[in-house]
């Protein structure tokens, strides 16, 4: 990388430096895995900070570009491939001059925020902080149309009077929270194959369809006449609803800045 990039890079470092929350760690040419748990692709500026209530912290990621010709669509593009499997909260591209209007729809549609180091230099902080924002991402499955194979077969008409998981025998709530923590489980591996091919799919807010086929030699359903079904083989076809809650902010101080 040139030197004079350095440079650059170095004074937007220093301007965020300023701009980010008390306790925050402002790191230049950082790195995080990916969602292969691999190091990921080198982030110019990486400003990472705790927030009561999230699961881990918040990351903002700023990219730097030292031209004097505009911003192009060209490199809004490159930073969307770049950060498509990177988990960051916020995505903010610096550069020294201005942003063709083929960058500014590209950006709109990327959820790429936009800055000229004069919009780094004159940012408005408390504005900047009520852009911060935390939400928790809740898993809701859904139990739909249940088959059982076992033996001696079973009615699926009829509910089991208890449930053996290996030495353990469950009620009826019991088994079907472990059937939702079945499907869950199904749901977070079929989340992370579709990631490993590059989609974010099953990522989006909203009901997910899933069939889920469990099968085990540990399971064990008793009738309401005593007698014991071996279960060789479930399928259920479900659903899982991904839900977005947002949480209380707890207020920030930038500097001398509350």
């Amino acid at each position: 990388m040139p030197k004079r990039s350095n440079d650059f890079q170095r004074s937007v470092k220093r301007i965020y430096d300023q701009l980010a929350p008390t306790g925050a760690k402002v790191v230049e040419s950082a790195s995080l895995p990916d969602y292969g748990e691999v190091a990921g692709p080198e982030i110019d500026v990486l400003v990472e900070f705790e927030v009561a209530g999230a699961a881990r912290p918040m990351r903002i990621a700023i990219e730097c570009r030292d031209n004097a010709r505009r911003a192009d669509k060209t490199w809004i593009d490159g930073i969307i491939g770049k950060y498509r499997d990177v988990e960051v909260d916020r995505i903010i591209a610096v550069s020294r001059s201005d942003f063709t209007s083929g960058a500014l729809r590209k950006a709109k549609q990327g959820k790429i925020e936009l800055r000229t180091l004069r919009d780094a230099l004159e940012t408005d902080w408390p504005k900047e902080l009520m852009l911060i924002a935390v939400g928790r991402i809740e898993y809701h499955p859904e139990i739909g149309f249940v088959q059982f194979d076992a033996r001696p077969p079973w009615p699926n008409t009829s509910e089991p009077l208890a449930v053996r998981v290996g030495q353990k025998w469950i009620d009826q709530n019991e088994f079907k929270l472990w059937l939702s923590r079945q499907i869950v489980a199904r749901f977070s591996a079929e989340v992370d194959r579709e990631r490993a091919r590059g989609s974010q799919r099953l990522d989006e807010f909203g009901t997910h369809p899933i069939t889920v086929m469990i099968e085990s030699d540990e399971l064990w359903f008793r009738s309401h006449l005593g007698v014991d079904h071996h279960v060789r083989r479930i399928v259920m076809n479900s659903s899982v609803t991904i839900t977005e809650t947002m949480l209380p902010v707890t207020r920030y101080r930038f500097g001398d800045v509350g």
